[in-house]
């Protein structure tokens, strides 16, 4: 629309009308790519490509990338404490669904808060990767449609304002793909954690 404005009367045509097409632009296309990523996911189809890389490369690589995307939220990303340990994944894949879990918690935070990110190992040799908000949090029948993809819900964790429903439940699928784990806990009122469990190096290697 705008930009039939701009080609039939371009002097009539706000000064930032160019900003909400190309904005406009980009949100359409990461929708439509979710839903591209979700059939292949669903299909069975998604290829993983195994690495060892380093939790806090992986870690650091995550909040990094969020804080660039995430500048107008008012909501800052911060890395906590990040145990020495190495994964077995694959880092393309995995660092899409760990964003969506960021984009969740950000979008559950209000201004002038935190979301932190941290790794620990585990005495069996796993790797947890947490993520942890001061947000509004969300209620156990909440929790439970949040899984469930194209949530229509309200306030579920999966689905902002501008999303599709499928954040969290690609970011499970592709967590589980790789023999890992997600569990989500949440209280209202009093934020969210969600850790990421990855399976020991010879675990992950053998998956792959």
């Amino acid at each position: 629309g705008f930009a039939q404005v701009m080609q039939s009367n371009p002097r009539a045509a706000p000064a930032d009308s160019l900003v909400q097409i190309s904005s406009s632009a980009h949100q359409m296309l990461s929708r439509i790519g979710k839903m591209l990523r979700y059939a292949d996911a669903a299909a069975g189809t998604m290829k993983f490509q195994f690495e060892d890389v380093a939790a806090s490369d992986l870690i650091g690589n995550l909040a990094d990338q969020m804080r660039e995307r995430l500048v107008k939220s008012g909501v800052a990303i911060e890395t906590g404490q990040v145990d020495h340990g190495r994964l077995d994944l694959d880092v393309s894949h995995t660092l899409y669904a760990l964003s969506n879990l960021v984009e969740n918690a950000v979008a559950a935070s209000s201004r002038g808060q935190t979301v932190v990110l941290s790794g620990r190992r585990t005495p069996s040799g796993a790797y947890v990767i947490r993520i942890e908000d001061s947000g509004r949090g969300m209620t156990a029948a909440q929790i439970e449609n949040a899984f469930k993809p194209f949530s229509l819900a309200q306030d579920v964790r999966s689905r902002s304002a501008e999303g599709t429903g499928l954040g969290l439940t690609l970011a499970d699928k592709i967590v589980r793909d790789q023999k890992g784990t997600l569990t989500l806990r949440s209280a209202v009122g009093g934020g969210t954690t969600v850790d990421v469990e990855f399976p020991p190096m010879q675990r992950a290697a053998a998956a792959a």
